[in-house]
């Protein structure tokens, strides 16, 4: 149950169903911060993407990392920024 709202839980005879299409509490990122001493701190964000499945870290499908990417990418243009989606299947956030 990971990422769902007591909301969406409680009062509910049926099954859970999350009512949010885009909501997927099974896909996660890790992040890796690239620092330097210099005044920009922060060099680069690297995000990898994983699903979380039967208590392990998968990395994601293709269609799991396209579909990150176009969210995070989205969201971050609001912002001033870029995702970018290199061949490995991580992104990268630039600014």
């Amino acid at each position: 149950m990971t990422g769902r709202g007591i909301d969406q839980i409680l009062g509910n005879p049926s099954d859970p169903v999350l009512y949010e299409g885009w909501i997927q509490p099974d896909l996660g990122l890790v992040y890796r911060l690239e620092i330097s001493a210099g005044a920009d701190p922060v060099d680069g964000i690297r995000l990898v993407p994983f699903r979380r499945r039967r208590f392990r870290l998968e990395h994601a499908s293709t269609d799991d990392r396209s579909w990150l990417h176009a969210t995070l990418d989205r969201e971050c243009r609001r912002l001033g920024s870029h995702v970018a989606l290199g061949a490995d299947g991580a992104m990268t956030v630039e600014w």
